[in-house]
């Protein structure tokens, strides 16, 4: 229990060390703009903005201590901004009394020493701020890079066999999505994922990934939960991994993460991989063929028609330009008023959405008709749902699905039987579903029936 209210009380520490930062430099403000006749009434004010900032940087001391005793950064940066931040409140201090003059040695009664420990206080608060967003968001995350060189996760290639699949594709996707809290600096569960050798070390759940078996990587785990879950990655409302990124993870994982890194036409990627790839380095894919995303015949979408879908709800993100593709998620939420009426307005871009995502939105097997009209469509995910084997029939144009995710809905062996004729269906996922285990085994289909076997990855295609 004890541990517990020492967590709690740490994790105040990112809200109270704002307020010491805003207000040290508050008192210094207030104290520059009152050397100005026009202004010097403003004097009055740099006492008590420099108590309260003192006062602030004291709790913030407190809390900060108590956070890292939870181990999950680095060492010598967290001893740094420790020692820096006492320091800044001590001299806030000393500035606070000698703004009152209440300090008798004569060194610190003239008008230099107030402006002498102000300046002070500016600088530290400046670099003690820096060290603490290194330790939150890693070395690199504000620097001259970052101003200079946006960049810098791409390099100019010509060909994209050239690419190395870790460093070149899985890392920047790490960074984006996850290094925020899983950093050299900052190990959140004693995790950073910098770099192979961290992620096989992993942290307190075990490695971070094992390469060839995606049952057994963490990673893969905790981006395959529902959203909702505690234990859900990335956590905090961060954005999600998107489909093609998890994709691209999971074959990383199972085909290329043994070893050293390998360039993409050493690990010999499938087409998809290849088109994401190229797609990130403003590439064609000489292989492109083979992927329907970029073959499809679909008019141009119009940015008010995306806006509009947007502020109902939907996530909308481009999986290719011309023509435009689209991946479209409507978040889980039991307060959906009326899907049938969101479905209907996806008909505006019907010919250009790829990649639907449904999941736990109350959709039923009427509303199934709706999506049937969505003929492009390559991945759907249903799960969560109260679809029975008679919604399945109605799918029957989706001559181009490739992934259907039935997990926890009411669908059987009979419903299962209805998708024999979608002869693009390679993976249907109905884990915690009305599908035994002996069903999905005793299955003859040309799709792969997916019971939860398949790394626990059910809920991510």
């Amino acid at each position: 229990m004890l541990l517990n209210i020492e967590t709690f009380f740490g994790r105040f520490h990112p809200l109270i060390v704002h307020l010491p930062i805003g207000f040290l430099l508050l008192g210094v403000f207030f104290y520059l703009l009152s050397l100005r006749k026009k202004y010097e009434r403003l004097y009055a004010a740099v006492p008590a903005s420099l108590l309260i900032g003192s006062l602030s940087a004291a709790f913030a001391c407190i809390t900060g201590y108590v956070l890292s005793l939870s181990g999950n950064y680095n060492e010598g940066a967290l001893n740094n901004h420790l020692l820096l931040g006492i320091i800044t409140t001590i001299i806030s201090f000393l500035a606070y009394f000698i703004s009152i003059k209440k300090i008798s040695l004569s060194i610190f009664k003239s008008a230099k020493a107030l402006v002498v420990s102000l300046l002070v206080i500016f600088v530290l608060v400046n670099f003690t701020g820096h060290l603490g967003g290194t330790l939150t968001h890693g070395a690199d995350y504000l620097s001259s890079s970052v101003l200079f060189d946006k960049q810098k996760a791409k390099k100019k290639l010509t060909d994209i066999n050239e690419a190395y699949v870790f460093a070149d594709l899985v890392k920047p996707i790490l960074q984006e999505k996850c290094s925020g809290c899983h950093n050299d600096s900052r190990k959140s569960g004693n995790l950073s994922l910098e770099t192979i050798p961290a992620i096989l070390k992993g942290g307190k759940h075990g490695p971070g990934i094992q390469p060839g078996n995606l049952g057994g990587s963490e990673i893969i785990k905790r981006i395959s939960l529902l959203p909702k879950s505690k234990k859900f990655m990335p956590a905090n409302g961060k954005m999600p991994l998107t489909w093609q990124e998890t994709e691209l993870l999971r074959w990383w994982i199972e085909k290329a993460a043994g070893g050293n890194d390998k360039k993409l036409g050493e690990a010999t990627a499938p087409a998809g991989i290849i088109n994401y790839a190229s797609a990130y380095f403003g590439l064609v894919a000489k292989n492109a063929s083979q992927n329907a995303s970029v073959n499809i015949k679909a008019p141009p979408v119009r940015k008010e028609v995306v806006e509009k879908l947007k502020q109902s709800g939907f996530a909308v993100k481009y999986l290719n330009f011309k023509p435009d593709i689209l991946d479209i998620t409507l978040p889980s939420s039991d307060s959906v008023k009326n899907i049938f009426a969101l479905l209907k307005s996806l008909l505006q871009v019907k010919d250009n959405i790829l990649w639907l995502n449904v999941a736990g939105n109350n959709v039923s097997d009427g509303d199934l008709e709706t999506i049937n009209q969505l003929t492009n469509l390559e991945r759907l995910r249903l799960d969560l749902n109260p679809i029975t084997d008679k919604g399945l029939q109605k799918l029957s144009s989706l001559s181009h699905l490739q992934s259907l995710n039935l997990y926890q809905t009411k669908i059987t062996k009979d419903g299962i039987a209805s998708l024999s004729k979608m002869n693009s269906l390679k993976k249907v996922y109905v884990w915690n579903s009305g599908i035994k285990e002996e069903d999905a085994v005793l299955a003859k289909y040309s799709f792969k029936i997916i019971n939860g076997l398949d790394g626990d990855a059910v809920k991510n295609k």
